[in-house]
């Protein structure tokens, strides 16, 4: 059975800035070797204070639809992280504004591993968070490739969206 590619839903994917924030306590520590053999994976730190750890996209969600977030993650210096989440996006559960997630706890490894979670938005929302973070309390740094969000129930090939710029000459 073949699968149908959904497309991703977030952007800058490659990039990981502008439509992206991050939190305070987060840095950028350069760049490595992504799975699929670029240099376009991007490399993150935590000051390893306990709050602010995040790079977060504001997203529109659809009622009564599936979803599934998934990003690739290693382990590039210091200690795997025990706490916090790798990927958390936030939904609406029928109840609440809850985050479906993936702990570090025992997760990360310097290897790449993809990392996924599927969720069932029940109520429309204008705005929630797609979060991918660091450890609170380490300093360790990690590297973070191929963020997708997609209406799926499992997560299909990484789709990269690339914002790019086309000039027009005038005709004046």
């Amino acid at each position: 059975h073949e699968r149908v590619e959904t497309g991703n839903l977030l952007t800058q994917t490659e990039q990981l800035q502008n439509d992206w924030s991050m939190g305070t306590n987060m840095f950028r520590a350069g760049r490595t070797l992504a799975p699929d053999g670029t240099y376009s994976a991007k490399v993150f730190g935590s000051a390893g204070n306990s709050a602010f750890i995040y790079l977060f996209q504001s997203v529109a969600l659809k009622a009564n639809t599936t979803y599934t977030a998934s990003v690739y993650a290693k382990l590039i210096s210091g200690t795997a992280p025990t706490g916090g989440n790798i990927l958390a996006p936030t939904y609406h559960n029928g109840s609440a504004l809850v985050r479906a997630s993936v702990g570090y706890s025992g997760n990360l490894t310097s290897e790449w591993k993809r990392f996924e979670v599927s969720f069932t938005n029940v109520t429309a929302q204008p705005s929630v968070q797609f979060l991918i973070g660091t450890d609170a309390n380490t300093t360790a740094e990690i590297a973070f490739w191929g963020v997708q969000l997609e209406e799926a129930s499992g997560a299909s090939t990484y789709v990269p969206s690339i914002d790019t710029f086309t000039s027009r000459l005038s005709n004046a």
